[in-house]
């Protein structure tokens, strides 16, 4: 056994990832890089980014930015106005605008630029917020030199096997990340209505939120949660300023969220019940789906379920502050991927699952490896080329069965800590 050593041996005293683990995830982020610039993003390819750009600007012209008809037509006028063509529609089925009232006007600066180069901006943003991201958490972090931090933090965001695709289709995840990892390191300052304003503006993706709420709560931080509803108050008072009708927007967002969640749960979908959308979907309503037909209709009593098995055995230790913030929070974030709307890009919000592995004994982080791996290797991929079905389906939705496990290990090591935490990890 002593000649089996390095396998578990870490690459630096202070970083909790072994030498081999380390090039391996070097090798996966090269990767993802790689398919990255080969797909050469552009302004065709921003389909995410494109509805919030286009619902600012209809929402800046006193309209409903949640009519899909009418987001539409915005394209269509910019692709006659800025004369590019061959571009796919923006709206339902694909691609709605779903986002809450109060994120609109956080993009209506963007709007001051034409599409073609409002594009650019946007990708070279997006290319600073993963650093950035990744420097915030690593200054959470205190007792790791900030180097062996980055270097790990990098090549575990890198390696996150959807983090081209996210960054491709320009996806705000980056965006939200940046602001609840700052507003986390402003808690941990001591900056408690700083944070709360990062975790307002962090609110406009509003399914990845409550994962940087649950934490100021947990920190006990009422002045951080009062900013942050102040600053989706401000936010939507803006919303209600500039949009002629604002109730009828927010019937029309009803509107597109039902039609989103009907294209993604449907049944003449090609390969239902193993359709790109369901087995994106991380929650365990879609792992339900390929039992039991229409099961996400009932996701509130699926949720509910998950949630009994789950914190009955939390209660204890977060009361008896025997959980650390970076264990909290995982917590927090895994249980909203399992029980809310989410793709399998927004899992790169466990990027702190790295915290939990540097104050943990050795079982439990090997443990979070074997758990976490299906979020960095290309599993679907293998799967597929395969030729996998029956009861072998059960593989295309390893991210969801990933989840359960890491909420598993997570709910383990909270018991078999007792109490330890992290010097760096305040409560």
């Amino acid at each position: 056994m002593r000649g089996a050593g390095w396998l578990v041996r870490a690459w630096h005293p202070s970083s909790p990832i072994p030498a081999w683990l380390l090039a391996l995830l070097v090798i996966l982020a090269t990767h993802n890089v790689a398919q990255l610039v080969a797909a050469r993003p552009g302004p065709d390819q921003a389909v995410d980014f494109r509805p919030l750009y286009l619902g600012a600007s209809v929402m800046l012209a006193g309209g409903n930015p949640y009519d899909d008809q009418l987001l539409k037509q915005t394209w269509i006028d910019a692709a006659r106005r800025e004369g590019f063509t061959g571009l796919s529609m923006p709206g339902l089925p694909g691609t709605p605008l779903v986002y809450p009232p109060w994120a609109l006007p956080l993009f209506v600066p963007l709007t001051a630029l034409a599409w073609l180069d409002a594009v650019p901006l946007w990708y070279a943003l997006l290319a600073a917020l993963l650093p950035a991201s990744v420097l915030l958490l690593a200054g959470v972090a205190r007792s790791t030199p900030r180097i062996v931090a980055v270097v790990d933090l990098s090549a575990l965001a890198l390696a996150f096997k959807i983090v081209d695709w996210a960054a491709l289709v320009g996806q705000p995840l980056f965006l939200c990340l940046a602001l609840g990892f700052a507003s986390w390191q402003l808690l941990d300052c001591k900056r408690p209505l700083a944070a709360g304003v990062l975790l307002g503006l962090a609110t406009f993706k509003i399914h990845l939120a409550p994962a940087f709420a649950a934490l100021a709560l947990f920190r006990r931080e009422p002045r951080t949660l009062v900013a942050a509803v102040l600053t989706i108050a401000i936010l939507s008072g803006v919303f209600v300023a500039l949009c002629d009708r604002p109730i009828t927007a927010v019937a029309s967002l009803s509107d597109n969220l039902s039609s989103r969640r009907q294209a993604i749960y449907d049944p003449a979908a090609e390969g239902y019940p193993l359709s790109r959308r369901i087995v994106w979907s991380t929650s365990v309503a879609a792992l339900a789906e390929l039992y039991v037909p229409a099961a996400w209709r009932y996701s509130v009593l699926l949720d509910a379920a998950l949630l009994a098995a789950l914190l009955p055995f939390w209660i204890r230790p977060l009361v008896l502050g025997r959980v650390s913030a970076a264990r909290a929070f995982s917590l927090f974030a895994v249980v909203t991927l399992l029980t809310t709307s989410h793709y399998h890009y927004d899992c790169l919000i466990l990027l702190p699952l790295y915290l939990v592995a540097r104050e943990t004994h050795r079982s439990e982080r090997i443990a979070l490896l074997v758990a976490a791996s299906p979020l960095l290797l290309p599993i679907n991929g293998l799967v597929a080329s395969l030729g996998v079905a029956g009861p072998f389906s059960l593989l295309f939705f390893n991210v969801q069965l990933s989840l359960l496990a890491v909420a598993g290990v997570l709910t383990w090591g909270a018991h078999a800590s007792r109490g330890r935490l992290g010097p760096s990890l305040p409560r």
